[in-house]
């Protein structure tokens, strides 16, 4: 089958439906990932995963035109939509609309900065990437979809899904922030208010 994919890179897709593990000889790449589903019938999208141990690529047989709703790393992703030629059409709107859906957050992301303070670690989801300084850490957040909380120091930038209030220690060397989109702002301000409230305090 010769098929036509468009591929959405950086981006790790929601999952379609009828989703199984591709294998090949050797690890799975993001070139023979897309390949695999461009040349096979019934298949109409892959996510390929660099970050999982080893390298996964998933292919479904129905497409999702939603982004996985969760945090991901984007330097570890690559999605892919892939169909026959005379259905390129459907399969280009995918790409489309799962990149939109990606980006948004860029134009609508917002956070606000806790110099100074180490906030407590989430629970959840949660990866490592690096940073120059502080306020280059918070904009890998403020940009990626669902990231709610950075921890930075020196030099290391770590991301988390969820948020917290509490703080676990202050000085000059920590350096937190929580993000959301801008509709949700109301709801980082009385977060900040609280961890405000909460240093204020005297110590038990």
């Amino acid at each position: 089958s010769d098929g036509l994919c468009f591929e959405a890179p950086g981006i790790r897709a929601a999952d379609g439906t009828s989703g199984t593990l591709a294998e090949f000889e050797g690890n799975a790449t993001q070139k023979k990932c897309v390949e695999r589903c461009r040349t096979s019938v019934g298949c109409e999208q892959v996510v390929f995963s660099a970050s999982a141990k080893p390298p996964s690529c998933h292919v479904f047989e129905t497409a999702s035109d939603d982004v996985f709703h969760g945090l991901w790393d984007s330097g570890n992703y690559h999605s892919a939509f892939c169909g026959t030629r005379d259905d390129w059409q459907t399969h280009k709107a995918q790409q489309v609309k799962v990149m939109k859906l990606a980006a948004a957050r860029q134009k609508a992301g917002a956070c606000i900065d806790l110099p100074g303070v180490q906030l407590v670690r989430p629970e959840g989801r949660n990866f490592y990437t690096w940073a120059d300084n502080a306020s280059q850490c918070v904009e890998h957040c403020r940009t990626a979809p669902f990231c709610g909380q950075i921890a930075y120091t020196n030099h290391t930038c770590q991301l988390f899904q969820n948020l917290t209030v509490e703080f676990s220690a202050l000085g000059k060397a920590f350096y937190s922030a929580r993000c959301s989109d801008w509709k949700d702002f109301s709801g980082l301000k009385a977060m900040q208010n609280k961890t405000l409230e909460l240093m204020k305090a005297p110590p038990a």
